[in-house]
C-alpha cells in the first residue's frame, strides 16, 4: 500500500484518494484511477483536469470569476410572462439589449495598419445576409489589394 502525506498531514492512500475523486466528481473508479496517474496521484490536479474535461458534477463544484454577457439575471424572462402580451413585450426588451450590446463590436478594415473603416458588427451580419455574393467578392479583392480586417469592441 503506498501512502500519500497531504500538507495538513493527513495520511491518504491511492484508494482513498479515487473514492473522494468519485464522490466530489461524479465520475467512475476506473475514470479516477486513470486521471489520478495521469496528474502523478495529486488530487487538486486531477480535480482541475476534470474540471477542464467538463466532468464535475453539476455546477455545484464551479466557481468562476469570469464576466460574461447574462441577459436575464435577476430579471424576468419571456419563460415567467403570464400573459401573451407580457412575454412579447420581455422578448422585445430581451432583443433590445443583445442588439444594444452588438454595436460595441466593430469590423475594422486596415490598409498598411491605417484604419479605412469600422463598421459596427451587426451591420456587417445584415450586409451579408442582404448582399452575400457582392460583399464576399468585395472581401476577396481587398485581400489581393493589402487589406487587413479585425474586430473589436468599443
Amino acid at each position: 500500500m503506498t501512502l500519500f502525506i497531504l500538507k495538513d498531514g493527513e495520511r491518504v492512500e491511492r484508494h482513498e484518494m479515487a473514492e473522494k475523486l468519485v464522490e466530489k466528481c461524479g465520475i467512475t473508479y476506473e475514470e479516477a484511477a486513470w486521471v489520478l496517474e495521469q496528474v502523478n496521484y495529486d488530487l487538486l490536479d486531477a480535480m482541475i483536469y476534470l474540471e477542464r474535461q467538463g466532468k464535475l458534477n453539476g455546477n455545484q463544484n464551479r466557481y468562476s470569476t469570469a464576466g460574461g454577457f447574462n441577459f436575464f439575471h435577476d430579471k424576468k424572462t419571456a419563460a415567467d410572462a403570464e400573459t401573451p402580451g407580457e412575454f412579447f413585450r420581455i422578448l422585445l426588451q430581451k432583443l433590445e439589449e443583445i442588439l444594444k450590446s452588438s454595436v460595441s463590436y466593430h469590423l475594422i478594415v486596415l490598409k498598411d495598419g491605417t484604419e479605412i473603416l469600422s463598421i459596427p458588427l451587426i451591420a456587417v451580419a445584415i450586409i451579408l445576409i442582404v448582399a452575400s455574393v457582392p460583399a464576399l467578392m468585395a472581401v476577396i479583392i481587398s485581400f489581393v489589394c493589402g487589406v487587413s480586417y479585425t474586430i473589436e469592441k468599443r
